[in-house]
């Protein structure tokens, strides 16, 4: 057996007692027993090294500890799940085994062949999803509504320092074709011209109305949405981003579809319309897992905050955005309590809904570090799990092909092969469906955005817990963190 396999073995149980000793409450002793515990591990691995990435990866990790040493002082001044220790060592943590994993696959490849099949079995999966949703995700043909049943919608429009973007965005909003539309766009405190280009619009029918000053237990956005729908007077709300463009038919062809279907609910993926190189090529996976996973079985739905329609009652008999305060992704909890009662759906957008928007890369990572450690209940444990697993299903077929090519005999090759080979086709059917402009970057890109996709667990996990997340302005870090509702804690994800 090798001395790598014992070395992973004891490690192992060591973070078992390491969860244990974190559970019930947090002690300067226990910080410091974990503290010694995790070096002792580290410094077994250097003892028996098997080659520099182990050497490496020890004294990373020690010199990681060393330097947040910060980690046992009571640094923060709100409620919280997980301690401060517990969750500097996981960040850290993560990285360490990550690599003494990978080096312990080129001691001993065993476990390779193993994620190899496992990792085959996925590719299969998210191919055989991925061409269901790509069909069941399409509005279809909708019936015309006749104009004297018409429902009144009313299209929200929060803004916060859109300078850049509020003028297209209002324009195409104002030139819907649909008879009984409201526009109201609230401005939440901008310091920017966001709030003079709105008044600018006010021949156009669209109502401008003044942010207030925010509590520090909601988020921007969701104060907002709560405004917003207070001050509707629709039938149906539509809640759409600055950066969503609409065709004149858009609202029209939702609306049909909703009352067709007999949906309360509907969210949209917008398709990509520009081809910026970076921005595609580093594509974050948010549009991608909504392909892939297999949300029919799943306690909870595919849902996006681009551009979502919902019924005014509806959102009133689930309480509101009274219920969602800190919620970074408002919407899931409303799409899970509907998809319950089969009355949500998603769709992607196409020519003939005509949702289209352009995101620059570094908006992408923005929000990508805003939502992520809260979609995994701001749990480090889950963040690891999911981060290793991204690397180990769906990275490390990709860099067995490549040591195979490179002359490297790495038992599983035979099933890497036809693995990698088959996320690249569901990678390039997902990138056809949303992204058309930039199908070909769809045909080699997919290990490097699974790979930014778990450093991005990582950054975002890091940021919310020993810095800030900055969202327009403002740091969302506390109001995020604090204890949620009764309500959001019996709600999944």
């Amino acid at each position: 057996m090798p001395i790598s396999f014992v070395i992973l073995v004891f490690n192992l149980f060591l973070i078992l007692v390491l969860l244990h000793l974190a559970k019930g409450g947090h002690s300067l002793l226990k910080s410091w027993l974990i503290i010694l515990l995790t070096v002792i591990t580290a410094l077994l691995s250097v003892a028996h090294v098997s080659s520099l990435l182990s050497f490496f990866a020890a004294f990373s990790f020690i010199w990681a500890l060393v330097n947040n040493s910060r980690l046992i002082s009571k640094r923060r001044q709100y409620a919280q799940t997980y301690k401060v220790v517990l969750e500097g060592w996981w960040t850290f943590m993560f990285l360490y085994f990550s690599l003494l994993a990978f080096d312990y696959v080129v001691v001993d490849s065993i476990i390779v062949s193993v994620f190899s099949i496992v990792s085959l079995g996925v590719a299969l999966g998210t191919l055989i999803f991925t061409i269901y949703h790509v069909f069941s995700y399409r509005i279809g043909k909708t019936t015309e509504l006749p104009e004297a049943t018409t429902p009144s919608v009313t299209l929200a429009i929060p803004a916060r320092n859109e300078t850049h973007a509020i003028k297209e965005s209002l324009t195409q909003a104002v030139a819907s074709v649909y008879p009984k539309l409201e526009i109201l766009v609230i401005d939440d405190c901008s310091q920017d011209r966001t709030s003079q280009i709105i008044r600018d619009f006010a021949h156009d029918g669209i109502r401008f109305i003044q942010g207030a000053a925010l509590d520090e237990h909601w988020l921007g956005k969701n104060a907002s949405y709560k405004a917003l729908s207070e001050e509707a007077s629709g039938e149906y709300l539509i809640f759409a981003g600055v950066d969503v463009r609409l065709s004149k038919k858009t609202i029209a062809k939702l609306l049909e579809f909703a009352i067709e279907n007999e949906v309360d609910m509907i969210s949209v993926m917008p398709q990509r319309t520009h081809f910026d190189f970076l921005a595609n090529f580093l594509q974050t996976t948010r549009y991608f897992f909504q392909f892939i996973l297999p949300w029919e079985v799943l306690p909870v739905n595919p849902v996006l905050s681009s551009l979502w329609l919902i019924k005014r009652s509806t959102l009133l008999e689930l309480g509101n955005f009274n219920s969602v305060p800190n919620l970074v992704v408002p919407e899931r909890f409303f799409a899970n309590e509907l998809g319950k009662q089969r009355k949500y759906r998603f769709l992607v957008s196409d020519n003939e809904l005509g949702v289209t928007s352009r995101k620059r890369t570094s908006s992408q990572m923005e929000t990508a570090t805003r939502t992520l450690y809260p979609l995994f209940r701001n749990n480090p444990i889950l963040i690891l799990l999911a981060s290793t697993g991204l690397l180990a299903l769906l990275v490390l077929p990709f860099a067995v092909v490549l040591l195979g090519l490179n002359g490297v005999n790495i038992e599983g090759y035979q099933f890497s092969v036809p693995t990698a080979s088959l996320l690249v086709v569901t990678n390039l059917i997902i990138y056809t469906r949303f992204n058309a402009s930039a199908w070909f970057v769809g045909l080699f890109n997919f290990p490097f955005i699974i790979t930014l996709e778990a450093a991005l667990l990582q950054w975002s996990m890091i940021k919310y817990e020993y810095s800030s997340v900055v969202w327009k302005d403002r740091n969302i870090c506390i109001p995020v963190l604090n204890p949620p509702l009764k309500r959001q804690r019996d709600s999944p994800l």
